[in-house]
């Protein structure tokens, strides 16, 4: 998997919002393969049972990581969802680094679908498909110019080199 671009973050999003005290803080990167990817470590504040993640955390992060994969192909494009299936194969163990991969499955004028999964290396723990509007930001968030929301962070060389390091 070799990064080319890493996304965008937003200031409080729950998934990657880096002013957002209780979020998971994901940064996002795209692939030479045309794929989204982050890696991320849950804390016990996500899990359901002892020492698994919440259902409702990973539907999130699979949801994001779908969302996002639409910006490898339209960079300006957001969307909302309107249907997630996900499938739990796995427990989803917290305080271990673990990647979700996201891709576009299908792409209209108007609709989105991808698919993503979150590993534990080779292990597919989980795994969904969603279907997504296309929808102005401005539209989504009621805000007039929202794009003071999105913070833009250089992709560094040690980034690159910790993803292969350990995918």
């Amino acid at each position: 998997m070799k990064i080319i671009n890493k996304q965008a973050v937003s200031n409080n999003c729950f998934i990657c919002g880096i002013n957002n005290p209780v979020g998971l803080k994901m940064q996002f990167y795209e692939t030479e393969e045309g794929e989204v990817i982050s890696s991320f470590t849950t804390r016990e504040e996500y899990q359901s049972y002892a020492n698994r993640l919440h259902g409702g955390i990973i539907t999130a992060i699979l949801d994001e990581t779908i969302g996002r994969s639409i910006k490898i192909l339209e960079e300006d494009t957001n969307g909302v969802t309107i249907e997630i299936s996900v499938h739990f194969k796995r427990p989803v163990p917290i305080n271990k680094e673990l990647l979700v991969v996201g891709r576009i499955t299908e792409n209209s004028k108007m609709m989105f679908e991808g698919s993503a999964e979150i590993m534990d290396g080779d292990k597919v723990l989980a795994t969904a498909h969603g279907k997504y509007m296309k929808i102005p930001i401005e539209e989504i968030t009621g805000i007039d110019n929202p794009h003071n929301e999105w913070v833009k962070n250089e992709l560094t060389y040690e980034e690159i080199r910790s993803f292969d390091d350990k995918f």
